[in-house]
């Protein structure tokens, strides 16, 4: 199956790990990309708690509400997978082991020390938030996007267009003690389902437009 890609568009560089930003000016928003049928997406994950911190090598992929994420450390070790829904997941470690399945909150924080609203995350990586659930705050600026939802502040930087919409190449989120940065790199859209789940690597955003 060939993926249905984003147009080209400008250069999105790497991005680092930058602050949560603690405030915002209200702006006209910009114009935000539609929910896709599916996405995959690769980049960096850096997360910190009260106690600890991480970062890891990201790819994220969702049809629906099925998704899979994998995360890795220096050269592909270390690598761990969570896979399922919004209702149930399930983590399975490098040596293909499943070590723990359930309610995804409470897998995440019995098996890593931490989690994220994974039900959410297909919207909140492209900058917006879930438009069936409230939010209680929002506002943005030329290149950044701000609002508040599931208990999360979430701050989407470096916006860049792609066809009249933008997309972010960094996302910042934070809870309480718990605030997770996600830079992307890459980004792909499809339209079907994954049958099986696609192996080949998205397509660069840095590489769009040259």
């Amino acid at each position: 199956m060939r993926p249905s890609r984003l147009p080209k568009a400008k250069p999105l560089f790497f991005l680092g790990l930058f602050s949560l930003i603690s405030g915002c000016v209200t702006a006209p928003t910009p114009a935000t990309a539609p929910a896709a049928a599916s996405i995959d997406v690769s980049g960096k994950l850096g997360v910190r708690t009260a106690s600890d911190g991480f970062s890891a090598s990201l790819r994220y992929q969702q049809f629906d509400d099925a998704f899979r994420i994998e995360l890795w450390g220096l050269l592909g070790q270390g690598r761990t997978l969570i896979e399922g829904d919004a209702q149930r997941i399930g983590i399975t470690n490098a040596r293909g082991e499943l070590v723990a399945s359930g309610e995804p909150e409470r897998v995440m924080l019995q098996e890593l020390g931490w989690s994220l609203p994974l039900a959410v995350l297909r919207y909140w990586v492209a900058g917006q938030p879930d438009p069936d659930q409230p939010v209680a705050a929002g506002g943005g600026g030329v290149d950044s996007r701000y609002f508040k939802q599931r208990g999360w502040a979430v701050t989407a930087k470096r916006l860049a267009p792609v066809d009249g919409v933008s997309l972010p190449g960094l996302l910042v989120l934070q809870r309480g003690s718990i605030t997770a940065r996600i830079a992307l790199r890459e980004w792909h859209r499809y339209e079907r389902p994954f049958d099986p789940w696609p192996s080949e690597p998205a397509q660069p955003l840095s590489e769009r437009g040259r």
